[in-house]
Formats: C-alpha cells, structure tokens, sequence
C-alpha cells in the first residue's frame, strides 16, 4: 500500500473546488477524489470533537454508483483519527440522521439527492441534529493533516438503522388502514425505495 502524507484538508478542500452549505457539499463525481472525500470526513469530525465526546462515526450511502468508494474513502480517513466507523449501507438519509442523534454520534451520508448520476455529494450530521452554518465553516477552514491511502477499507454492513427505520413508522399504526389501496413508488435513484415497499407492505395488510 502506498501513500502521501500531509494532505491539509483545508487545502485540499479549496483546491477541489467544492463547495459546502446546508445541503451539504456537492459536485460532479469527476472533483471528488479520494483525497476531497478524506478532508471533508477529517475536517468535520476535527469539528466535532470540540464539543462533543464519542469514538465512533456513522456512515451510509445512496444507490450512486460512486457512493460505496466516497464510502470506503470516508471510513479510511477516520480511522487515521482512530474513530470507529459504523456502515449502514444504502438507507434513507432520514433513517441514518435518526440513529445517529439516538446513539449520539456524528453522522456522514453519501448522497446526491436529486442530482444526475454524474454528481454526488456528503451530507453531515451532529450528534443533535444537522449542522448549523458555524460547522460549515469549521469544515472548509480546519487544518487537519491526513493520509491519502491507495487503498480502502472493505466495509460490512450493519442492518440495525434500517431495522429501526422501518420500526419506527409500524410501530405507529395498530390496524392495516391501507387494505385494498393501491401505491404506487417512484424508486429513481431512492436509497430507501426498498424500505419503503417493505413499509407499505407491512401497514397495508
């Protein structure tokens, strides 16, 4: 395995010519390298850490072709930080936000939203909730050196947020209202087309 050392998120960060608000960070796949996906992740924990206490992040991903690999990138560069990196693969941003707030750990979603394929972005999310204007700017300014590893972390999914996901909207329904209606789902590019159906199914009959 090969490497470079003293990459300066904040550095690597304006040179990609990405850029950061509050619907995260977001551009064509072509700008964000393995090196880009490393100094935002880094920056934002470096973030964090000011004020609040954890050692594990929580990460998940949309259906995008690129987003196992910016994935992969993520949890590679925080392990440099000696953080512990929870997968919870491809699953609704709604679902990891809300596991993350209830283990009171910081969050990092892979998705593109709406976006064409050739796009994709990071979203981030506190341990109380999404980031505030202040993070953002924490992020794109913070100093953190890093490691660009030519090779990733192979990372195994955990099922426990998407689990909940689903538990969370049954548990609110004691009889099937939805029998005899007919749903239609529009799955597109959706990380959580599948839960949904599964949802549906599940309160419908």
């Amino acid at each position: 395995m090969t490497s470079k050392l003293n990459l300066v998120s904040a550095t690597v960060i304006s040179e990609s010519g990405v850029a950061l608000d509050t619907s995260g960070a977001r551009d064509l796949v072509t700008q964000f390298t393995s090196d880009v996906y490393a100094a935002f992740a880094v920056a934002f924990i470096a973030g964090m850490k000011r004020n609040f206490n954890f050692k594990t992040v929580a990460i998940a991903i949309d259906n995008r072709p690129s987003s196992n690999a910016m994935a992969q990138s993520c949890a590679s560069s925080l392990k440099q930080l000696n953080r512990n990196v929870i997968y919870y693969g491809v699953l609704p941003t709604p679902a990891l936000a809300f596991v993350a707030q209830e283990d009171k750990i910081p969050a990092i979603m892979v998705t593109g939203s709406y976006i064409p394929f050739d796009r994709n972005g990071l979203k981030f999310y506190r341990p109380d909730g999404e980031i505030s204007k202040a993070d953002e700017q924490v992020i794109t300014i913070e100093q953190i050196e890093c490691t660009s590893l030519a090779e990733s972390v192979e990372l195994t999914v955990d099922y426990l947020a998407a689990e909940e996901y689903i538990t969370r909207y049954t548990s609110l329904f004691t009889t099937p209202f939805l029998t005899g209606k007919r749903i239609g789902i529009n799955k597109h590019s959706s990380a959580g087309h599948t839960r949904t159906c599964k949802l549906i199914s599940t309160i419908r009959f």
